[in-house]
């Protein structure tokens, strides 16, 4: 079983209940690598998070940080 979310201030019941989510679920929060490029035309990449549909951020890792993230996910 996997931990989806279980804010802080959850009983011990809530808890329990968020624990049970099953396996076959989409992950809730994820991540993609995304190509773009800024407003003054210069190309870049970042990493995208997203609560399901939704993006919540970017992460703008270092060349070789990105480097090994793209490595690691087989990009």
């Amino acid at each position: 079983m996997t931990v989806r979310a279980v804010a802080w201030n959850h009983t011990e019941a809530e808890r329990k209940e968020v624990i049970k989510v099953d396996d076959e679920i989409t992950p809730i929060l994820h991540a993609d690598v995304l190509r773009a490029v800024s407003k003054e035309g210069r190309p870049y990449e970042c990493i995208e998070v997203k609560l399901g549909d939704t993006p919540v951020g970017r992460i703008f890792p270092r060349p070789l940080e990105m480097a090994a993230i793209k490595q690691a996910l087989g990009y």
